[in-house]
C-alpha cells in the first residue's frame, strides 16, 4: 500500500525500530531515543565528538529504476561511516530525515530500513531519532552521523613536502558501476560489470583501518575519496598548503575495473582519477613511516599504494604520465553547482 495509507506514525515507528539498542559503543549511553523532541546522550568519557551528515537526493545520487532501497539504506550509512573513518573516529548515534512521496509504495521504506538496520550492525552504530516529511518531487534521504575520537584526528591540513601519498584498495569501480546502471539498470547488467555496480550501490568504508591510522599516528593527513582522486586530492594539497605530484601509473586499479571499462568503451585510468563515490581513504605519510604503514595495511588486510608525494605549494598539483610527462592534475569530477 502507499505511504499515504500507512500514516506518518507509522513509518517513524519502522525507523525508530533501527536502532541498535540502548546503548552504542563502550562508555556511551543514549539517554533518550526517538519518541521524544530530541535524542539525548551520553558520550565517552574523554572523547571528542565528530558530526558529519550526508544526503541522497533522487535524480542526482540515484534513481528508483537501478537503485534498490535497501542499497539505499545501506550507502546512506555508508558515505557518513567513511567521512567519521578518514578522521579517524568510530560511530555512534545517527538522525535520520527522510522525504518521501505520500504514493511511494511501504514496501519501499520497508528495504530501506533494511539497508540501514544492516549497517548500524556492521558499523555498530545506533538511530536515535530524526524526522519524516511528505515530499512532491521525489525521494530525499539525509542522515547525520555522530562518531567519536581519542587521543589523535586525522585532518587534511598535515601533509608536508616530501611526505607520501597513499591511497587505500583501488579506484575507478564504483564510477564504473554507476555508468552500468544508466546503461543497464541493475536486472540486465552483463557478469562482468556487477563487481563495478555493487561497489556504486554498497561502498565499504575503511573504518578499522582509519581508527589505526590515528592511533598510530602514522598519516600527516588524511580523507575519503568520495568525489574523485583529483578533486579530493586536491582540497588536501589546498588544506595543507602544499602541492603534490603523481603518478598516473601508480594509481591503483582492478584487473576486473579494467574488463569493466572496456565492456563499457570508457578509460578505466580515466575512472580512477577522476571517478567518485569510492570512499577509499588517501593519506600522507613521511618515507621513514612507509614500511609501518605498510605493515598496517597487511595487519588489517587491505591493500595499499604509494602514488606519489607532497611537493611546495608552488609546485601544484600535477600529473606524471607513462612517459615520464608532467601535467597539471585537472579536476573533470562532478560538480552539483
Amino acid at each position: 500500500m502507499p505511504l499515504s495509507q500507512v500514516g506518518e506514525d507509522a513509518l517513524v515507528r519502522l525507523f525508530g525500530g533501527a536502532r541498535r539498542g540502548t546503548a552504542a559503543g563502550r562508555g556511551s549511553t543514549v539517554v533518550v531515543g526517538p519518541g521524544d523532541d530530541a535524542a539525548a546522550v551520553r558520550p565517552p568519557r574523554g572523547s571528542r565528538l565528530l558530526l558529519t551528515t550526508d544526503l541522497l537526493a533522487e535524480g542526482v545520487h540515484f534513481r528508483r529504476t537501478w537503485a534498490p532501497p535497501a542499497d539505499l539504506g545501506w550507502k546512506l550509512a555508508a558515505v557518513n561511516v567513511s567521512d567519521i573513518a578518514a578522521m579517524g573516529g568510530r560511530p555512534l548515534w545517527a538522525l535520520l530525515s527522510l522525504a518521501l512521496p505520500p504514493n511511494l509504495e511501504a514496501g519501499f521504506a520497508a528495504g530501506l530500513r533494511r539497508g540501514l538496520v544492516a549497517a548500524t550492525r556492521r558499523f555498530d552504530f545506533a538511530i536515535i531519532g530524526g524526522d519524516t516529511c511528505a515530499s512532491g518531487a521525489g525521494v530525499f534521504l539525509s542522515l547525520t552521523l555522530v562518531g567519536v575520537a581519542r587521543a589523535r584526528l586525522l585532518t587534511r591540513d598535515g601533509a608536508s613536502p616530501g611526505d607520501l601519498i597513499f591511497v587505500t584498495g583501488h579506484l575507478g569501480a564504483s564510477s564504473l558501476g554507476l555508468a552500468a546502471l544508466e546503461r543497464y539498470g541493475t536486472g540486465s547488467c552483463p557478469g562482468p560489470l556487477r563487481a563495478c555496480v555493487r561497489r556504486h550501490l554498497r561502498p565499504e568504508p575503511r573504518l578499522a583501518f582509519g581508527a589505526a591510522l590515528a592511533r598510530t599516528g602514522l598519516a600527516t593527513a588524511a580523507m575519503d575519496v568520495s568525489d574523485g582522486l583529483s578533486r579530493d586530492l586536491g582540497r588536501l594539497c589546498a588544506s595543507s598548503g602544499v602541492g603534490a605530484e603523481v603518478s598516473a601509473d601508480a594509481v591503483p586499479i582492478q584487473a576486473a575495473t579494467i574488463r569493466a571499462a572496456r565492456l563499457l568503451g570508457c578509460g578505466a585510468r580515466e575512472a580512477a582519477l577522476h571517478g567518485g563515490e569510492e570512499y577509499e581513504l588517501l593519506f600522507t605519510a613521511k618515507p621513514r613511516d612507509a614500511g609501518p604503514v605498510a605493515a598496517l595495511g597487511r595487519r588489517w588486510g587491505l591493500p595499499l599504494s604509494i602514488i606519489g608525494r607532497v611537493a611546495s605549494r608552488g609546485a601544484g598539483v600535477s600529473l606524471i604520465d607513462a612517459g615520464g610527462v608532467r601535467h597539471p592534475f585537472a579536476t573533470k569530477t562532478w560538480e552539483h553547482f
